[in-house]
């Protein structure tokens, strides 16, 4: 049963004072709503979110290579005194080869796979910068996001983590984690979607068989790819949740981002400007913050999205909390527009004054719910996920096609997911753009002819026969 109580200890001070909550029972989003503490944009680098999340993964109370005197000279000198007792001129020696291999050109570079928890977050340089720490909180918050994919049968440290056991790699990663353990970066749970993150355990799992250098090399690929999928898909959710259940998978165009586009391209008409339009971001908090009251009501714990706190609530009837339904109806609009009206950004024309609090289905409690949420949204709030959603994206995803946002992928990403969604095995061209449709990615006819010849180029597709009746595509990474 619904429960009123919730709503009032969530969204109310101790001296009952209105609190405007974002995401208090449920995070949908890996962001916030302050532009100066939190951010990630293509200046940030993708390694940064690659080095947190396998710290996270492995459970590993290890600083980040940050600086290579302080992080690997002296505690890997340190190491082979104590433990080897190596002359100091072999040991210079010994620094020498680990800072050729480990840290040319002035900047980490990953040896083997139990080297990635060591990546870090940003820059020496502007690691201290108000631009550095807001990167640095962006990208822990991307971590975050990525290991709430993973489930409590896949937490553990994967073996490629614990590293290869000669002497070279051994030492060098014992002298490093020597007497400088840190405390994990408290892990904030998010909600992802069913779909998701069995796919992204999947995928996940088979990187991590593949040899040390296709792990390296494509880490960054999987985990960008994954936060941009799931965030995606749950703005589409969240905006169109009338139309689509927790296991659903929204259909995104995709096209090459060699490609051009015109407003007749599926890559427009049913891409990233159908489902998350401005108009969407800009009123992404609000719709937030109404999934999240309805979650507040529903349980102690995240339930998720509206079809699963319906479900979570079985066989009860509406009417045993339709009082409760109208009286949060109430109590918001009376609440927000108080915290609303005395704004100088905001006019009275703004906050609707007349509210009709009746409902008679959890639909229609959550249609009223969101559009007071929507109405009495703080406008400064339109503009700061549109900026960080679309930050995020432009990394790699989001481009720019005579003013329309195209969702595209570039040559690296393309031969990465190819071989990611046939798992390197020969297959058919038609099969395995059905297997990108369990990731929500379409592509139209133009851009399948764009992706066969960037294929043919690459010689990695095959004619069955000289007639050409069939296709088949491998990429071995």
């Amino acid at each position: 049963m619904l429960a009123l109580e919730r709503y009032e200890d969530k969204y109310h001070q101790g001296d009952g004072k209105f609190v405007d909550n974002w995401s208090s029972t449920i995070s949908l989003l890996p962001f916030n709503l302050n532009p100066s503490t939190s951010g990630f944009d293509k200046n940030c680098g993708l390694s940064g979110i690659t080095g947190a999340f396998f710290r996270k993964w492995g459970r590993l109370d290890v600083k980040p290579i940050q600086n290579f005197t302080n992080n690997v000279e002296e505690p890997v000198s340190s190491y082979l005194h104590d433990t080897g007792k190596m002359p100091r001129f072999q040991q210079q020696l010994f620094i020498s080869v680990v800072e050729d291999i480990l840290y040319p050109e002035g900047k980490m570079s990953v040896i083997d796979a139990s080297f990635l928890p060591y990546l870090p977050l940003v820059e020496e340089s502007i690691q201290e910068t108000r631009t550095g720490k807001k990167y640095i909180d962006g990208q822990k918050k991307i971590a975050d996001y990525l290991y709430s994919m993973l489930d409590e049968n896949n937490r553990e440290m994967p073996n490629k983590l614990k590293g290869e056991e000669n002497l070279f790699s051994k030492s060098i990663r014992e002298g490093m984690q020597r007497g400088r353990f840190i405390n994990l970066h408290n892990n904030d749970e998010y909600y992802i979607l069913p779909f998701v993150k069995k796919q992204f355990i999947k995928d996940l799992m088979w990187l991590m068989k593949q040899e040390d250098y296709v792990i390296v090399k494509n880490a960054n690929y999987l985990l960008h790819f994954y936060a941009c999928l799931s965030i995606s898909q749950a703005i589409a959710h969240l905006v169109h949740w009338k139309e689509y259940k927790e296991n659903d998978i929204v259909k995104f165009y995709y096209m090459l981002s060699s490609e051009s586009a015109s407003e007749s391209r599926d890559v427009v008409g049913m891409g990233w400007e159908k489902w998350i339009s401005r108009e969407s971001l800009q009123n992404l908090s609000a719709r937030a913050q109404a999934l999240d009251i309805f979650n507040t009501l529903a349980g102690e714990t995240p339930i998720g999205l509206y079809s699963e706190i319906i479900q979570s609530l079985g066989d009860e009837s509406f009417f045993e909390n339709k009082a409760i339904c109208e009286t949060v109806l109430e109590r918001y609009h009376k609440e927000k527009y108080e915290l609303l009206k005395n704004r100088s950004n905001i006019s009275e024309e703004d906050l609707q004054k007349d509210v009709d609090y009746t409902v008679n289905s959890y639909d229609e409690f959550f249609q009223k719910l969101t559009k007071l949420c929507l109405d009495f949204q703080s406008p400064e709030y339109k503009n700061r996920l549109e900026k960080k959603v679309r930050d995020l994206f432009e990394v790699k995803f989001l481009r720019n096609r005579r003013g329309m946002r195209v969702l595209v992928l570039d040559e690296d990403i393309l031969v990465f997911l190819i071989a990611m969604v046939t798992k390197e095995q020969r297959m058919k061209l038609d099969d395995m753009y059905n297997a990108f449709h369990d990731y929500g990615m379409y592509f139209d006819m133009n851009t399948r002819i764009a992706i066969e010849s960037q294929l043919t180029k690459l010689n990695l597709l095959d004619k069955k026969s000289d007639s050409g009746e069939a296709q088949y595509v491998r990429v071995i990474l």
